[in-house]
């Protein structure tokens, strides 16, 4: 009994203090059109993700994002990624990429009272930093769609763990305007997933219990 009451315990605890994030979505506020860029083309804008946060008491939460695009023979850069081709046809390519992870939350920015209702200290928490990652991405087009896949690992030291995501898009244009339906999924490493939502190695030596 007292084995099942913990469990419920720490189910109530992942709830309230990591909860996986639903949306984000982009709102361009100054872009220059790039749906079909020519390599040397180069276009500069902001935008702004806006999300439900996964941390207890953080709320909704708007991060400013760079709009930058710009596509040459080999390097490109798209957003917070930048990327060569090593492989680039009309049907496959193949890229090294560089991007950056922007899942971290400094410690302060938790909610005091909603970590207590749980039995969290706050001031035992660690920063999560935000990371940067190198991997590889691979597209397939065709008449059906595209089907792309892409594996990062961190290397900035942040969470040391990866992450591995496969999407299946059919992108079609209606009148003037470009929609991209898809549908993905995504795998990520233990490292990965307890650096950002669940508990580190100095907290739980501090008392805060594993999930």
């Amino acid at each position: 009994m007292i084995h099942a009451r913990k469990i419920t315990q720490r189910a109530a605890v992942m709830k309230h203090f990591f909860l996986p994030a639903l949306t984000v979505v982009a709102f361009p506020a100054l872009s220059l059109p790039f749906a079909h860029a020519e390599p040397g083309d180069f276009s500069l804008g902001l935008g702004a993700a806006i999300s439900e946060s996964p941390y207890a008491g953080v709320g909704t939460q708007v991060n400013p994002i760079p709009l930058i695009k710009y596509e040459g023979e080999r390097f490109y850069v798209n957003g917070v990624t930048a990327g060569y081709h090593l492989i680039n046809t009309e049907s496959f390519s193949l890229d090294a990429i560089v991007a950056l992870q922007m899942d971290g939350i400094d410690r302060d920015d938790f909610g005091r009272r909603e970590l207590a209702r749980n039995g969290i200290d706050r001031d035992l928490l660690e920063d999560r930093d935000n990371g940067i990652d190198a991997g590889l991405a691979a597209k397939l087009r065709g008449a059906a769609g595209q089907l792309e896949g892409v594996a990062k690992n961190d290397i900035s030291g942040a969470s040391d763990g990866y992450s591995l995501n496969l999407e299946y898009a059919y992108p079609f244009t209606w009148g003037k305007t470009r929609f991209k339906p898809n549908i993905g999924a995504t795998h990520m490493s233990g490292n990965l997933v307890n650096y950002y939502y669940g508990t580190l190695k100095e907290e739980e030596q501090r008392g805060i219990a594993r999930y």
